[in-house]
């Protein structure tokens, strides 16, 4: 968009994300509205962002044992759970809730699971999701290591068009289950990742469904994307809001 003084004819610079769509007019100039570049912004556009499983963004650090994760929500559940509606919280779990152990989760991280029990039906299934923002077109690369009990998928989705259940995957993986069972949580499996072209700006989702074959059921996920922008946020609402 671009404004000019009507008689001169003078292109002023362009511009985005302003305070209000109108122009008054003044004699016969018209005037430019204030650009708004902090409006409902609460943390800066970065490019590169760390989805981790208890991690707290504020601090670069993981989250203490029993502490929810405000991140990481739980979506859905087959296993007997209350109903996630329309989510419910994550807690960070002691890699030793049961024996054998879980892995010694990489910092700053840790294992995750449903905040009030995890010692659930067999066969049944966990959705965890962590939303995130793309504030500009960009190209994102990135790499995840996961390690679940017992077995399961990952996939990063988006944009989200509500109510669509038909949301792009730019990318996925699977953890299949294993011989024996528990090297699926003694040993992460890494993935890397890249979109290869250009994804459009809004809402995206890393999400891990869990299916669980005993007792225990978690997932510990390191998660790193880098964008070839400074576009990538936390929360909605960034300076660099889609427009």
């Amino acid at each position: 968009m671009f404004c000019t003084y009507l008689n001169s004819f003078k292109i002023l610079a362009p511009f985005i994300l302003i305070s209000t769509m109108s122009l008054k007019l003044t004699g016969q100039e018209i005037i430019k509205p204030t650009i708004d570049r902090t409006a409902n912004c609460n943390e800066p556009c970065k490019d590169s962002i760390i989805l981790n499983s208890g991690y707290n963004p504020t601090t670069n650090t993981a989250i203490a044992i029993g502490v929810i994760d405000p991140f990481w929500k739980i979506k859905a559940n087959t296993c007997g759970l209350p109903s996630c509606t329309p989510s419910c919280s994550s807690v960070a779990i002691d890699k030793s809730v049961k024996t054998p152990s879980y892995l010694n989760p990489i910092l700053p991280s840790t294992w995750i699971s449903y905040a009030t029990s995890y010692n659930l039906n067999l066969g049944c299934s966990i959705t965890f999701e962590r939303e995130f923002y793309v504030n500009q077109n960009t190209i994102i690369s990135g790499k995840i290591s996961v390690a679940f009990d017992n077995s399961g998928f990952w996939e990063l989705v988006g944009p989200i068009v509500v109510p669509s259940t038909s949301n792009p995957i730019v990318a996925s993986g699977s953890y299949p289950v294993t011989t024996p069972a528990d090297l699926n949580f003694k040993n992460y499996k890494t993935f890397t990742f890249s979109s290869k072209k250009s994804i459009s700006c809004g809402k995206y989702i890393l999400r891990v469904k869990l299916v669980n074959t005993e007792g225990y059921t978690a997932m510990t996920t390191l998660c790193t994307i880098k964008a070839s922008n400074s576009s990538l946020s936390n929360s909605n609402g960034c300076c660099l809001r889609c427009n």
